[in-house]
């Protein structure tokens, strides 16, 4: 019987089920399938535009048309050794390179999985499969036997919590599409790949006898919003712990840092991720406020194609569970 109302609850608060909510790029996708980083923008970073994907589809959106585009077009820019950079365009239109990827390991890592994810049931495309084997051999060349865990970049040989926290959800969710389309042993070793990242995490970040991470494997003394107390988020919104500990964790977490949260809507950057843990975690109120806040600053000087994609699973997800209408209680933070 308990399983049997656990059921019906998860038919009753998924949002992947019904009628399936389209992302809409509309002011950052170009027409070559370039998703800029800013609102009718003039830069691209690969990782935000692929986590913008990435984060909507978890969340049930419906992806297709601006996913593929987007693979075409950031397949036609990926550096021949499988690593990517960011991209600025000249007053001609025309797409340079200015800068490497932020964080190599964790560009890579989402880059492989939206592969997979967009794939049909019988395998890969033959013109992405190059791109995921050179993908793979970079992602493999940083890993750190030692420690367990992946490193920035060869020219950054630091690991951060964030970064080794996506590239697990990575591996798990790879498995997942490789089991989806008949490639059992491989979904095996993504699996098991998954299974030792998180607990080599677990060794390396979480602190003895608490629920706090540390973010980096440097030594850090400061104690800031990002990435300290943000970073705290990501091992609940990819579902690192127990559904009941990761409640109880993020509970904690609002009532600490729930008025910095808010502040880095006119300050910083709204962490849109941050709403979308919280309806994960049954925190309707606080999505709700968040999404009242944030709505207000859309395409300013803080907002990017990731919260955009926030915003609108969160308004969506809000009319699937019917909680549109949730009030924002949380004046506790606000």
């Amino acid at each position: 019987m308990k399983r049997l109302v656990l059921f019906m609850a998860f038919l009753i608060l998924s949002p992947a089920l019904g009628h399936a909510q389209t992302l809409d790029m509309s002011g950052y996708q170009e027409p070559n399938g370039a998703i800029t980083t800013k609102f009718h923008g003039d830069t691209v970073d690969p990782y935000f535009a692929t986590d913008a994907l990435l984060i909507a589809k978890t969340s049930g959106m419906n992806i297709d048309v601006p996913a593929k585009a987007w693979i075409a077009w950031a397949l036609s820019i990926q550096n021949s050794d499988g690593l990517f950079n960011r991209y600025k365009r000249d007053t001609n239109g025309a797409w340079h390179s200015y800068a490497g990827a932020d964080a190599d390991d964790s560009m890579l890592a989402l880059w492989l999985e939206l592969l997979y994810r967009m794939s049909p049931a019988n395998g890969l495309p033959k013109e992405w499969r190059q791109s995921v084997h050179k993908a793979e051999t970079q992602l493999q060349a940083l890993y750190d036997p030692e420690q367990g865990i992946y490193l920035i970049s060869k020219t950054l040989p630091t690991g951060l919590l964030m970064d080794n926290v996506e590239i697990y959800a990575a591996f798990k969710n790879i498995a997942h599409d490789q089991n989806r389309m008949g490639m059992p042993i491989k979904a095996l070793m993504s699996a098991y790949k998954a299974w030792c990242l998180k607990q080599n995490i677990l060794n390396i970040f979480k602190q003895t006898n608490s629920n706090v991470f540390r973010v980096t494997t440097q030594t850090r003394t400061e104690n800031a919003f990002y990435p300290d107390q943000a970073a705290q988020i990501f091992p609940l919104l990819y579902h690192m712990q127990d559904k009941s500990e990761s409640v109880l964790t993020y509970r904690a977490w609002v009532r600490a840092n729930g008025k910095e949260w808010f502040k880095q809507i006119n300050d910083d950057y709204p962490w849109g991720l941050i709403a979308i843990t919280a309806l994960n975690m049954g925190d309707a109120s606080s999505a709700a406020c968040w999404q009242a806040s944030a709505e207000a600053m859309r395409y300013g000087a803080h907002w990017n194609v990731l919260e955009e994609s926030a915003l609108q699973q969160v308004k969506w997800r809000l009319d699937v569970r019917q909680d549109n209408s949730v009030p924002c209680t949380g004046k506790d933070f606000l």
